[in-house]
């Protein structure tokens, strides 16, 4: 299965512990892809550090947001690479999306193969 995060070095913190909740429900077979707009290597590092058992790519999407897209002042770039993840990921024709600041306390696989009915996409209501 294949999980996507996007975030910028203002929310590695945050999605260091959102990947390290979702670490305990992952096999080897699992990969967690990060959309990110210029994480250092030593951000990247760091969230290596979260995971033990899946395997983590990281995917520069600096450039690649639409112009359309501007953000509103409380809301990063960042917010958008999620958008980009069909393209990016076309190897994979499902994936989960997480919001860094999540915290993983069921086994997320229910989302994965949940019936979507024919729909492109399916989402969860935050519960704040």
């Amino acid at each position: 299965m294949l999980y996507v995060f996007a975030l910028d070095e203002g929310f590695v913190h945050p999605t260091g512990v959102a990947v390290a909740s979702l670490d305990r429900f992952l096999g080897p077979d699992d990969r967690i892809a990060i959309l990110h707009v210029g994480l250092s290597s030593d951000s990247q590092g760091r969230l290596r550090a979260c995971t033990t058992g899946a395997s983590l790519t990281f995917h520069d999407c600096t450039g690649l947001s639409d112009a359309s897209w501007v953000p509103p002042g409380h809301v990063s770039e960042a917010a958008f690479l999620r958008y980009l993840a069909p393209d990016l990921l076309r190897e994979h024709d499902r994936c989960v999306y997480l919001d860094g600041d999540v915290l993983v306390r069921h086994d997320p696989r229910e989302l994965h193969d949940m019936d979507l009915d024919g729909k492109t996409l399916g989402a969860v209501q935050s519960r704040v």
